[in-house]
């Protein structure tokens, strides 16, 4: 007896069998899925429809080995953005209110992640294999078929290399210390952490409550439009302002550019969950439909 190649020596040992085998198929299918629609998403085409992850069947005891092996790359590498982010929110947040000469170790911390990152990019480029921090969000071996670069890749080879560029920018002019802190504890620490939070809840249990997924996703919007939206204006100010004073008009076009990649970044952020802030909240309201009609 065999199931996808797995051999089973006896009945009840081909059921167990069968019931993990379906269970990875499934996951296999919505990374593919998935994965096609990043790409798309980023190449402006619209073939593929936005992948609805199928529900849970084993809840909190088995959700992360429903989520396909491609899957548990990518949640495995938002956890460690959002750990990283985290911390350097945390030591942001102690340099903030307690002592501000720590705000230079929140720097190289971030600086050394996303060079870390980029490293490994290069070296996913030349083997063709995504070995990346945020591993699994694309298999890149030409012999299955798989695109090269493409989508959410570039998009956060972009934002590694501009933040590296703007981080070394502050640390060159000893940029005002107090901003950079409100800065980290905004970017980094709070919309940054919440941000990759919030991927690892669309492959976890709890997505079978609209209400609490709602109310999560919700927070997170309203972080990121007072944030990324309302106070990055102050922010770039005071920076552009901060910059001129230190480095002349030279720093100011430096720090200009870096800004404005991390300003569309900003309203990307937004856009995405207000959106998604939408889609779940049509669910809620499917659901209680549902119940008044049972």
């Amino acid at each position: 007896m065999e199931f996808r190649g797995r051999k089973a020596t006896s009945i009840e040992e081909k059921r167990r069998v069968t019931a993990v085998e379906a269970v990875k198929y499934r996951g296999e299918v919505q990374d593919i899925t998935a994965f096609k629609y990043i790409d798309e998403k980023f190449t402006q085409k619209k073939s593929v429809p936005f992948p609805i992850r199928l529900r849970c069947w084993n809840g909190w005891n088995g959700f992360f080995a429903e989520i396909g092996e491609h899957g548990q790359y990518a949640w495995c590498g938002s956890f460690s953005w959002a750990v990283e982010h985290g911390i350097a929110g945390l030591v942001a947040l102690y340099a903030l209110y307690v002592d501000l000469t720590y705000i230079r170790v929140v720097v190289y911390i971030d600086m050394g992640f996303n060079m870390v990152d980029l490293v490994l990019m290069v070296a996913s480029m030349i083997i063709k294999y995504d070995i990346t921090v945020y591993s699994g969000v694309r298999s890149m071996d030409p012999a299955k078929g798989d695109p090269n670069m493409a989508g959410l890749f570039k998009l956060l080879a972009a934002h590694h290399f501009g933040g590296v560029l703007l981080e070394s920018l502050s640390l060159s002019i000893n940029s005002d210390a107090l901003l950079m802190a409100e800065m980290a504890v905004a970017m980094l620490g709070t919309t940054g952490m919440l941000h990759f939070v919030a991927v690892l809840t669309d492959a976890m249990p709890i997505r079978e409550n609209p209400r609490n997924w709602l109310l999560f996703t919700g927070s997170v919007l309203v972080t990121m439009v007072y944030y990324r939206g309302f106070m990055w204006v102050f922010y770039v100010y005071r920076s552009i302002v901060d910059v001129y004073g230190k480095a002349g008009i030279l720093g100011v076009v430096l720090d200009v550019l870096f800004l404005s990649l991390f300003t569309l970044f900003n309203i990307d952020f937004i856009k995405f969950y207000y959106s998604k802030s939408k889609k779940i909240y049509s669910q809620f309201k499917e659901q209680q439909t549902q119940k008044k009609i049972n």
